[in-house]
């Protein structure tokens, strides 16, 4: 059933025409801001239709070049509606009771074009009204996405592809070791994560897919592949850490249990304060999900977890005595280390290019360093490696030195 659906998602998309802006808006206030949109280098057209039986009901278009409207205009609660209307960053005015008005857009520079419904002379907004935002003919998908998502859908597709054949790989492997009798509880954990993350990037995947053959997004699938794919993270990070102690390598013993519990369940809170931040944020003062507090505790904690991280599988190296366990600890170190470290500096490399790139720049790395990671970890996992480490009873040698997590 996936097959035929992934067909049909590029087929539609292929035939999307616009971006929708639409609905009834009812509003005590004689301004509000609706959305927001990037032509692509190429430009394309703004389609406004609207009917009210009230008088003076308007939908207005700005242009920003310097991105100062969020900060100037939205934000700044000492301007009246009629300084919101009058404002030179105002490109066009449309006034209700017309059938249909195309204005066409040519843009050199990249800027945010952004759409605000006015009633300046009642002070009471009441109309329908749809705006369509066309991009000039450049791609496939490109016609009905904003400039900041162009590129997002193949991304996407591409991250939900790789996901899935490690996801493959990793079944076959857990099936075969499961009839050769070789098994581990981080076999299953690591499938946990790949399931979540297989779902999140199917969700996110179908979010712009959606987007590209509607004009529109449906916020429940953005929702769930947002949760899904930071669910899938952070059952990397408990296997991680459970592995950093010898947990049913070295030793069927979690050491220091609480603190485990009590950072991960704030390492959980902070992901679900950025998730949360990202769905209900106001998306006209924040373009970039990790400027805003949240999005950088986040990434601290990640960078002090990490350091734990390897202050503890350094003890249990050190507690090792069976050569190849000892090899995987290193291994293991080396790719998680790189993995939570690199997050960060995809966050950090994002923030200093374009805002209409941000997106996609830290999504392709962390996508990358995801499908690198659990790569690594399923090759192993496979049985003929895993049945040399990935049992506690291995004898150690005479006069081994008990594992630290023991004391």
């Amino acid at each position: 059933m996936a097959t035929p659906f992934l067909f049909l998602c590029l087929f539609f998309a292929s035939l999307t025409e616009a971006r929708y802006i639409s609905g009834h808006i009812t509003d005590e206030r004689g301004w509000k801001y609706l959305g927001r949109f990037a032509f692509g280098e190429n430009g394309g057209t703004i389609t406004v239709s609207i009917s009210s039986a009230q008088p003076n009901q308007k939908i207005v278009i700005y242009a920003d070049d310097s991105f100062e409207w969020p900060s100037k205009i939205y934000g700044n609660d000492e301007l009246s509606c009629a300084d919101r209307l009058n404002t030179t960053m105002a490109y066009h005015t449309w006034t209700a009771s017309i059938t249909k008005h195309e204005v066409s857009v040519s843009t050199h520079t990249n800027r945010f074009w952004y759409v605000a419904a006015a009633s300046c002379e009642t002070g009471k907004l009441d109309m329908e009204y749809l705006v369509e935002l066309q991009n000039a003919k450049t791609g496939l998908w490109d016609t009905a996405l904003s400039l900041e998502e162009q590129g997002m859908e193949v991304i996407t597709l591409i991250h939900m592809v790789l996901v899935a054949v490690i996801l493959g790989c990793h079944g076959v492997s857990l099936w075969q070791g499961i009839h050769s009798g070789v098994t581990h509880p981080a076999f299953r954990i690591l499938l946990t994560a790949l399931v979540l993350m297989a779902t999140g990037s199917f969700f996110n995947f179908l979010h712009y897919a959606i987007k590209s053959f509607l004009g529109d997004s449906l916020p429940l699938s953005f929702a769930i592949g947002s949760i899904a794919q930071a669910a899938g993270q952070l059952t990397l990070v408990l296997l991680m850490w459970l592995i950093g102690q010898g947990w049913s390598i070295s030793s069927n013993i979690v050491a220091n249990r609480l603190k485990l519990a009590a950072i991960f369940c704030t390492l959980v809170g902070l992901y679900g304060a950025v998730q949360l931040w990202d769905l209900l944020e106001d998306s006209v003062l924040f373009l970039y999900d990790f400027q805003a507090g949240p999005g950088v505790l986040l990434h601290l904690l990640r960078c002090a977890a990490m350091g734990w991280f390897v202050w503890v599988l350094r003890l249990t190296v050190k507690g090792e005595t069976y050569a190849a366990k000892q090899t995987l600890y290193i291994a293991i170190g080396v790719v998680f280390s790189c993995w939570f470290g690199f997050s960060p500096l995809a966050a950090l490399a994002a923030a200093f290019c374009s805002v209409f790139y941000r997106m996609r720049i830290f999504y392709s790395l962390s996508a990358l360093s995801d499908v690198i990671v659990t790569g690594l970890l399923v090759w192993s996992m496979l049985p003929s490696r895993a049945n040399k480490v990935f049992r506690v009873n291995i004898p150690p040698p005479q006069g081994a030195l008990p594992h630290p997590s023991s004391v």
